[in-house]
C-alpha cells in the first residue's frame, strides 16, 4: 500500500476540481478517506471512482455555512473509522466581484466559507486530532491572498484571512502534535475557476 496506509483524512470540497482529485490521490495511497461537499450527485459518482481503484471512501454531505454540519462531518470520521489523522480543508467559493458593485450578500459568501467554514472545519478537526494524539491540517488558501487582481478583492481579503487564521492555530496546537499548514494554488482549470472567473477555452 501507500505512504497514507490506514490514515483517516477529511477532504472538503471534494465534489470537483482539487478536492476531487486530492481525494482520488489520498485513496490511492492508502489513506481512508471521509470526502464532503454540498453536491451529493457528484459525491456518488466520487466513491464510486474511488472503490472502483480499490479505495475506501465514506461521504458525508455538508455545507461548510454550516457549523452543525461541519461538527457532523468530523464525528462521522471519527465514528465510522476511530480517529482523525489529516484534514484538507478545500471547500470554497469564488468568483469576480467588482468592489464597488459588490452586494453584501456577494462579501459575506466569500467570508462564511472560504473563512468561517475553515473556522469551523479546523476547531472540530483539532478536538479530534488532540483526542488521537496529533494530526495534520492542510487549509487550500490562494495565491490570491498575497498578491492582487482586480474584481477579487473580497475573495482575496477571505483567503489572506484564512492564512493568518492558520498561522494563529498553527502555533497554538505546535506542541500538541498538530501541524497546520496552507497552500496558495493559483487559477486551476477547474469547474469553479472556469465557471466563476470565466476562464473559457477561447
Amino acid at each position: 500500500m501507500g505512504a497514507l496506509k490506514d490514515k483517516v483524512v477529511i477532504v472538503t470540497g471534494a465534489s470537483a476540481g482539487i478536492g476531487r482529485e486530492t481525494a482520488v490521490a489520498l485513496a490511492a495511497e492508502g489513506a481512508k478517506v471521509v470526502a464532503s461537499a454540498r453536491r451529493e450527485a457528484q459525491g456518488r459518482d466520487l466513491v464510486a471512482a474511488v472503490k472502483d481503484r480499490g479505495g475506501e471512501i465514506t461521504w458525508v454531505t455538508a455545507d461548510m455555512r454550516v457549523e452543525r454540519d461541519i461538527e457532523a462531518l468530523v464525528d462521522a470520521a471519527v465514528s465510522t473509522y476511530g480517529r482523525l489523522d489529516g484534514s484538507f480543508n478545500n471547500a470554497g467559493v469564488g468568483f469576480l466581484a467588482p468592489f464597488v458593485e459588490m452586494s453584501n450578500e456577494a462579501y459575506d459568501q466569500f467570508l462564511d466559507t472560504n473563512l468561517r467554514g475553515a473556522f469551523w472545519c479546523m476547531k472540530y478537526q483539532i478536538k479530534a486530532m488532540l483526542a488521537g494524539g496529533g494530526g495534520s491540517i492542510v487549509n487550500c488558501a490562494s495565491v490570491a491572498a498575497s498578491r492582487s487582481f482586480p474584481g477579487l478583492s473580497a475573495y482575496a481579503a477571505s483567503k489572506a484571512g484564512l492564512v493568518a487564521l492558520s498561522r494563529g492555530a498553527a502555533v497554538e496546537v505546535a506542541q500538541k502534535g498538530i501541524r497546520i499548514n496552507t497552500v496558495s494554488p493559483g487559477i486551476i482549470e477547474s469547474e469553479m475557476a472556469t465557471a466563476g472567473w470565466r476562464l473559457d477555452d477561447p
